[in-house]
Parts: structure tokens; C-alpha cells; sequence
């Protein structure tokens, strides 16, 4: 049996083994009977757990102390208060257990959580890959799996994915550290600025700025060229507006979709402050399935985590599908997708059928949102043309698993 056969082996028994969204709650309710609960970080999957416990057992919500968290921008489900991860200890005395809610890896959270408070309390660890694997069909999940992977193009592409799906069900963060590149870019820092070959970017959080110089949005031919009409989708505050035009040049032009208000403004001063008017066209929107408004949460000065929310959004955006904004704009090519766009992936490429069908760009997108992702999205975009799909990943951690799709 070689690797392949055990990693897919270990996948699909870890699938099958996982707790239930029932058994999920349970470990709150029950730990709740006795004390009161604090919740660490304050993380998506925090909220969706306190959104099921509002609905499944109001009376446990009464029993949460807090949601603790490192960010002033942090924000709850309403009616729970949120205090900074420093104010912790004064509460320990009525505490039952911290539930540590990771979105994806919950073992350097429970590490900071324990130094912080010692290891008296008990620990319940949720992440949001054991929820989402809770409210998936696993015979299902498990044939997609074994789909996509006859589907990509080589060998790498498939350790590599098998590596990624491993690493989640075992909720084991280490084995990421194999995607780690420690080859030096041509990125830097000088007074809070980016420097990025003869470019310079403002306002960039550390995260981003890791992206960049880890070269995420191309991969062997599956890169964008000189002359070259690239969609930016989830353009941010500017770092792959810049990226791009400095591939696609005087000749090409970028298209740059970023709804949220401040990070668009940033997005702005930085087209603007590299002479780069003339090949970037910035979009006030953000891109789905179908065109409309919607509500977005973010943090006040922008985020890169910004997300779709009816209940929690503060700002109004407007969406457009990339099909409508194709025709509207009378583009005559499009010869690259990027797409990171905080898990609404699939709803773009939805929207983006006819211009993927017609034009079969060169497309760079995220798979690590959502777990569902790494099934969902090659199926897709498989559906819509042939392609030769690959995935890489360029750093340790959760992030920056991609899916390269050259068109055949």
C-alpha cells in the first residue's frame, strides 16, 4: 500500500468517526450544567456555535461568561459580551470550561489559552472543520474526495491535497509546516510600508503581506502575462492590484473588485501612489452569484476576513455577477481569474459560468475557506471547461491552499 492508498485510508476513517453537530453542543451543555463558559477566540466558528446553542438550548447561552479574544475589532452573537483575552483570569473562579472554537487548527489557541490561565480548567476543543464535517453527507464527502483527486494533474498536486485534507481531519497544524517556503522574496518593510519590487503599498496587515511574498496567485504557466485582462476578485487594499499589473503591464489591464468602503480607499492610494491608473481599474463591488445588495461584516478600518451577514453585517455593498459585469463592460478577454474572497468562492464562480465556458482564463483560487472548499470547487470549475487542475500550497499554516487551473 502505498501513500496514497493510506492517506486516503486514514481521510476516510477520521471522516467517519466525526462527532455530530449534536454531540458538538452536548460537550457545552453539559459542561455548562456546572459553571459558567467562556468562549476563546472570538472565530467564525464561534459564533455559529453560539448561534446553534441560541437556538438548540437558550439556557445554556445564559450560562457564557464571554468571548475572549486578542482584537479590539472582535464582535459576538448579540446579547454576549466580548472581553479582551488579557481579562480572562479575573473570571476563572466560576468557569466550567473554555471552549477553544478555532476555525481550523485549535492547538496553538489551547497553548496560549493554558499559559495564560494554567492547565485547572478543562479545555473543550471545537474547530470549525468539526463543524462543518457535522453537517456533511460523509459517504458523499468522501466519493467527491476520491473524485478531485483523479481529476488533478500530477503527482505533487495530489500528496499535496491529500496533505491538506489529513492535516484538517486530524486537526494537526504541524503537518502544514511542509507547505513552508523559506526562500527570500522580493518583499520588505520600511517605516510601515511595503516595499514590493519597485512598488510601494500601504496599510498591508502582516497576513497579507505573507501572501504576497509567498507569490500565492501563480503557479508555473498558470500565471498571469504581459497584455493579459485579469479579474482581481477580493482585491483588498490594493496588493494584488499591484501584483498584477506588474505582470499584465502597460499593455494588459486589471480589474479590481473590492467592495468593502475602506479597504477600497486604501485599495485607491495604492493603484494611485505607483502610477498605475492607466492599467488598473478599480470596482467598488464584490462579486456572487446573483447581482444585488448586500450586507457585509468587517472590522472599521477593513479587514481581509470581511464576510456576507444578514444578521451581523454593518456595511451595504453592492455584488455583481462576473458574467453581467463582462457584458456590461464589453470585455473582449479575459485571460485570468483570481479568486479569495473569504469562502463566497463558489457563489462567484456561479456567476462567472458563461465567462469561464467562453473564455477559459487562467485561474488562480482559494481552497481553504471553507473544508468543502477543496471538493466543491474543482468539481465546479471541472463542470464548466477542461482544465488541468493542480493545488499547491506555499505556506504552513491554514492558508494559502490553491487551486491552479490551466486551461487545455
Amino acid at each position: 500500500m502505498n501513500f496514497n492508498q493510506l492517506a486516503l485510508t486514514e481521510i476516510e476513517q477520521n471522516i467517519r468517526q466525526q462527532p455530530t453537530e449534536e454531540e458538538l453542543l452536548q460537550r457545552i451543555i453539559s459542561a455548562a450544567r456546572s459553571g459558567q463558559i467562556a468562549f476563546y477566540p472570538c472565530s467564525r466558528c464561534t459564533n455559529e456555535l453560539l448561534r446553534l446553542l441560541r437556538q438548540r438550548s437558550p439556557q445554556t447561552l445564559a450560562r457564557i461568561a464571554g468571548v475572549f479574544d486578542n482584537s479590539p475589532d472582535a464582535f459576538a452573537e448579540a446579547g454576549v459580551s466580548v472581553f479582551q483575552i488579557s481579562e480572562l483570569p479575573r473570571f476563572q473562579s466560576s468557569l466550567a470550561a473554555v471552549v477553544v472554537a478555532a476555525n481550523v487548527f485549535y492547538a496553538g489557541e489551547s497553548e496560549r489559552l493554558t499559559a495564560l490561565i494554567g492547565s485547572g480548567i478543562p479545555v473543550i476543543n471545537i474547530s470549525g472543520i468539526d463543524l462543518e464535517l457535522a453537517k456533511a453527507d460523509r459517504s458523499e464527502l468522501i466519493t467527491n474526495i476520491n473524485q478531485v483527486f483523479g481529476l488533478l494533474a500530477d503527482e505533487k498536486s495530489r500528496a499535496v491535497y491529500l496533505l491538506a485534507w489529513l492535516a484538517r481531519v486530524l486537526n494537526d497544524e504541524n503537518l502544514t509546516e511542509l507547505f513552508a517556503d523559506d526562500a527570500e522574496r522580493e518583499v520588505s518593510s520600511v517605516n510601515g510600508a511595503v516595499l514590493y519590487k519597485n512598488y510601494r503599498l500601504d496599510h498591508l496587515p502582516t497576513e497579507i503581506v505573507r501572501e504576497l511574498a509567498a507569490d500565492v496567485y501563480s503557479f508555473k504557466s498558470v500565471t498571469a502575462r504581459s497584455g493579459d485582462t485579469v479579474l482581481d476578485v477580493g482585491a483588498f487594499k490594493g496588493d494584488t492590484a499591484v501584483y498584477f499589473a506588474d505582470l499584465a503591464g502597460v499593455s494588459g489591464k486589471v480589474y479590481s473588485f473590492e467592495p468593502v468602503r475602506t479597504n477600497y480607499q486604501d485599495l485607491l492610494q495604492n493603484i494611485c501612489q505607483n502610477g498605475l491608473e492607466e492599467i488598473v481599474v478599480p470596482v467598488n463591488k464584490g462579486c456572487g452569484q446573483a447581482s444585488g445588495s448586500r450586507k457585509i461584516s468587517t472590522a472599521p478600518h477593513g479587514s481581509p476576513w470581511a464576510f456576507f451577514s444578514a444578521g451581523q453585517g454593518g456595511e451595504d455593498i453592492d455584488v455583481v455577477t462576473i458574467d453581467e459585469y463582462v457584458a456590461a463592460e464589453r470585455l473582449e478577454r479575459v485571460d485570468f481569474i483570481k479568486l479569495d474572497v473569504e469562502g463566497v468562492e463558489h457563489d462567484v464562480i456561479m456567476g462567472a459560468g458563461q465567462t469561464i465556458a467562453g473564455f477559459r482564463p487562467k485561474m488562480a483560487v482559494s481552497l481553504y475557506h471553507n473544508l468543502l472548499d477543496l471538493t466543491s470547487l474543482p468539481l465546479l470549475i471541472n463542470s464548466l471547461a477542461p482544465y488541468k487542475l493542480y493545488v499547491r500550497c506555499k505556506m504552513a499554516g491554514p492558508w494559502s491552499i490553491f487551486l491552479y487551473c490551466e486551461p487545455e
